[in-house]
């Protein structure tokens, strides 16, 4: 089976094995743990590091600025969201 996501706490869930792809090439592929515990492309750790955090997905949470600025350092995103 092949199944495409970003959401990496979902592959380390039901997968073995997983092929990074940057740009439509092979980044790294592996095994599941060791893509996510020494991943050996920057690509890799990119993804790993843009991980949404809790306090980002509620809005009225004390000190939370967004959802958007969490995933970029305080900062607006791609066209300024």
């Amino acid at each position: 089976m092949i199944f495409i996501t970003h959401n990496l706490a979902l592959v380390r869930s039901i997968a073995q094995s997983a092929v990074v792809l940057h740009a439509g090439a092979v980044a790294e592929s592996g095994p599941v743990e060791q893509i996510l515990t020494r991943p050996a492309d920057p690509y890799t750790v990119h993804l790993i590091e843009d991980v949404p955090r809790l306090a980002a997905a509620c809005p009225g949470a004390a000190g939370s600025r967004g959802p958007v600025a969490e995933r970029h350092g305080g900062r607006a995103g791609p066209g300024g969201v």
